[in-house]
């Protein structure tokens, strides 16, 4: 059975069958694929599928810390080690 990232319209990784299904799950989890077979925390069954490509989220950059204002607290001192 090949195995087809669930974004395979998008992305289009596939990884060819070469074996039993286990050993093609254990090569792609080594390949960097990300494979779920299991039940929500709502109890609904689910397998998903996401090849290295399309991995972890697209985050936007975190705005800068404003500046430093004149009689301001910090939050935690901060000690010297002894």
């Amino acid at each position: 059975m090949n195995l087809y990232c669930d974004n395979y319209a998008t992305c289009h990784e596939v990884l060819i069958d070469r074996g039993t299904r286990s050993a093609n799950l254990a090569r792609a989890r080594a390949a960097g694929w990300h494979i779920f077979d299991g039940y929500t925390i709502g109890g609904d069954e689910l397998y998903s599928v996401l090849g290295p490509g399309c991995v972890g989220t697209h985050r936007s950059r975190l705005t800068p810390a404003p500046m430093v204002q004149s009689g301001q607290q910090e939050l935690f001192e901060m000690e010297a080690p002894e």
